[in-house]
């Protein structure tokens, strides 16, 4: 038999009434329920940070992503996500500024050394860019995001 924390239960809920049920309405009702169970637990507001992104709804994105570093603090993801909010408002120097927090965290958190290699190259600092995009390739050397980074520095 399988069980269910209610808060995991809530933000399965939530994505099968997005995904299969094309009701992001509940689905949003459900991740706020699946907060309210485990308002501890940072993943409730990762997903719903994601889905208001998905919506642009930047505020109410950045209010959760801001939650979920408050309530993981140590954890990377919290931070890379929040710089997420922040890199698609074109907010680059603020984006940047949580990803190097999730990499104070942990220094090879592969993802956050690509957004901010991206922020980088839409701020137009290639040589930057370039570096960082080569930092990456030394944590992350194979798989998709790999062979986009070295695209990228071939191009810069």
């Amino acid at each position: 038999v399988l069980t269910l924390k209610p808060s995991r239960g809530y933000l399965m809920l939530a994505n099968y009434y997005i995904r299969v049920k094309n009701d992001s309405v509940e689905g949003e009702k459900q991740m706020k329920k699946g907060i309210a169970a485990e308002p501890d637990w940072g993943e409730g507001y990762n997903q719903l940070g994601y889905f208001y992104l998905n919506q642009k709804r930047f505020n109410e994105a950045s209010a959760q992503m801001k939650k979920y570093t408050e309530v993981e603090p140590k954890n990377p993801n919290a931070y890379d996500s929040y710089g997420d909010v922040f890199k698609a408002e074109k907010k680059y120097d603020q984006a940047i500024e949580k990803y190097l927090q999730a990499l104070s965290i942990d220094k090879n958190f592969a993802v956050s050394l690509f957004s901010v290699a991206e922020c980088y190259e839409f701020q137009g600092l290639k040589q930057k860019a370039k570096e960082t995009y080569q930092w990456f390739l030394t944590v992350e050397p194979q798989g998709r995001r790999a062979e986009s980074a070295q695209k990228k520095i071939n191009e810069l």
